[in-house]
């Protein structure tokens, strides 16, 4: 691989794993904690969490934990979107990778033994759900202005590798769903 190829792929997995930790901790940081807040008033539920955390209270210890963790979360999906990028289509990058991000870590946090100690447990899951799409849709938003490469041809390889993840998205997200209800 020629040198500037190896540099122009850096870089974009850098744009993409930065501006992962900066929509993470935004969006799920601020997110979480409106939709954590959303949970105690709405739903009937233990009083602390798996962690310990009295469900309800708000403090700057448990803010800043929340945006380290989610600004954590958000550098692994910024990766995600580096390595599955250049298999979306490129007009219709964000909001394809808004689909997969509900699909797949979206999917994946309807698992989370916590939503199900929360009465109705669909609705805590759906307090949270709506931050996947959203932070998928501002990151590959905010990579697309940052990373501007020229558009790629949505060949039938790329086709199935987004089919795929589709498929398998769908997969995790109905086997939670049907375990949460």
């Amino acid at each position: 691989m020629p040198r500037g190829t190896v540099a122009i792929a850096a870089r974009g997995v850098t744009i993409a794993v930065l501006s992962g930790a900066v929509v993470g901790a935004v969006v799920g940081g601020l997110g979480g904690r409106l939709a954590m807040r959303l949970t105690a008033a709405w739903t009937d539920g233990p009083p602390f969490t798996l962690t310990g955390a009295e469900v309800g209270e708000m403090t700057l210890g448990g803010t800043l934990s929340l945006l380290g963790s989610t600004a954590q979360a958000g550098t692994i999906v910024g990766l995600l979107y580096a390595v599955v990028r250049s298999a979306l289509p490129s007009s219709h990058r964000a909001g394809v990778f808004a689909l997969l991000a509900l699909l797949l870590p979206g999917g994946l946090i309807l698992g989370d033994d916590e939503l199900k100690r929360f009465e109705p447990p669909l609705l805590t899951a759906a307090l949270f759900l709506p931050m996947f799409p959203v932070g998928g849709l501002a990151l590959a938003a905010m990579v697309e202005r940052l990373d501007v490469r020229p558009t790629t041809r949505w060949t039938p390889r790329r086709q199935f590798v987004v089919a795929a993840l589709v498929l398998l998205g769908l997969g995790v997200m109905l086997r939670n769903l049907i375990e949460l209800s």
